[in-house]
């Protein structure tokens, strides 16, 4: 990360736009100084065609380009350009990244889908109450993908990426999209492909959301706020979700005053989180107004504040492992063995490797 800022300027690069978002470091407080987004479906292009369009490259360096302004004349000390699915799964990725360094002079963070959803997950775990710490299943859904995290007496032991985002469900199924009942029930079927080998027991109680589509899924079912989140009763979110269903894009965008794209993604959102609730307990959904770019943020402004979660997060990735080791009938005693040689051989040659602790846990 190198030295702490004091403003700094984070972009982010996602599937349907390109966000700005500057903030301070003021007396140990974080203050948003400006906030920007620009519509590109980058993530259209990937997920669709494998592959990002000229043009649209163009457009994004372009509109980097007039964001690094910004934050220069802000007076930000560090700016960090950050790119997802969109850009990491696209076959000319290196051709972009050239782009932007060649255009911007910046250079593009690649993160990977852990990385993305540990962000995600250490400022929702910040967030959260401790006494929702004791019992709670995390779910962050992106355009590409979602990441599903259960939190269990303030540890992390089961951690799951499943390829189902919001953009890329919509693009695999655009063609039935008019015919509204066939496309959610693809959509629902699909989706228990990925979840129905999911490691859970339905113990957690409460079920806690945050994603793209999370404000405007607030906003329809009538959202209380209440501290850092909102929060939406489990039956408002039924009663909407099987209202969608049977309708075509173009009658939910006129039904709900939003625009078709926005309609067009509202759906397969409803069928991720709606598909994972059902492995809760939970009479609500509270939902932080989290993103990624915020967590990025955070990191860069208050580095030691976030690297004390990086503690939680290693033991419950340790935990985790052994979990899914156990529940495949893997011997303990042998694993707990080798564990020991391969972390003992890690320190004892550290001198030599110069690898980090992040490396350690995934050894």
């Amino acid at each position: 990360m190198g030295k702490k800022s004091n403003i700094a300027g984070i972009i982010d690069i996602g599937s349907n736009s390109i966000r700005l978002k500057i903030g301070q470091n003021k007396k140990g407080e974080l203050v948003v100084l400006e906030t920007a987004s620009f519509p590109l479906l980058l993530g259209r292009d990937t997920f669709a065609e494998g592959k990002v369009n000229f043009e649209k490259a163009a457009k994004a360096c372009d509109i980097i380009k007039n964001f690094r302004k910004l934050c220069t004349e802000y007076g930000a000390d560090t700016i960090r350009v950050t790119a997802g699915a969109s850009i990491r799964e696209a076959s000319n990725r290196s051709y972009i990244l050239d782009q932007i360094y060649l255009k911007t002079g910046l250079s593009v963070e690649l993160n990977d889908n852990q990385d993305e959803k540990l962000y995600i997950y250490k400022l929702m775990h910040m967030l959260l109450p401790e006494n929702y710490k004791q019992s709670s299943l995390l779910v962050y859904s992106g355009s590409g993908n979602a990441g599903v995290a259960l939190v269990k007496e303030g540890k992390i032991p089961y951690i799951q990426t499943i390829r189902t985002g919001s953009l890329r469900l919509s693009e695999m199924f655009g063609e039935v999209h008019e015919y509204s009942n066939e496309f959610s029930l693809l959509v629902e079927e699909y989706l228990k492909s990925f979840t129905d080998y999911i490691s859970l027991d339905k113990s957690a109680k409460n079920f806690i959301a945050c994603g793209n589509e999370m404000i405007l899924i607030s906003e329809l079912t009538g959202a209380v706020k209440n501290g850092n989140f909102l929060v939406i009763e489990k039956s408002a979110f039924d009663a909407l979700y099987a209202n969608i269903k049977s309708k075509s894009v173009k009658i939910i965008a006129e039904e709900y005053n939003i625009s078709e794209e926005t309609a067009e993604l509202l759906l397969p959102a409803m069928a991720v989180y709606g598909n994972l609730i059902s492995f809760t307990r939970a009479e609500q959904i509270l939902s932080p107004h989290v993103y990624f770019i915020d967590a990025v943020l955070y990191e860069t402004l208050f580095p030691e504040v976030f690297a004390k979660i990086d503690s939680v997060i290693y033991e419950s990735a340790s935990i985790a492992a052994r979990t899914t080791a156990i529940r495949f009938g893997c011997s303990e005693k042998h694993f707990s063995s080798v564990e020991g040689f391969a972390i003992a051989i890690f320190d004892k040659m550290k001198k030599l490797h110069g690898l980090s602790q992040k490396h350690k846990v995934i050894l």
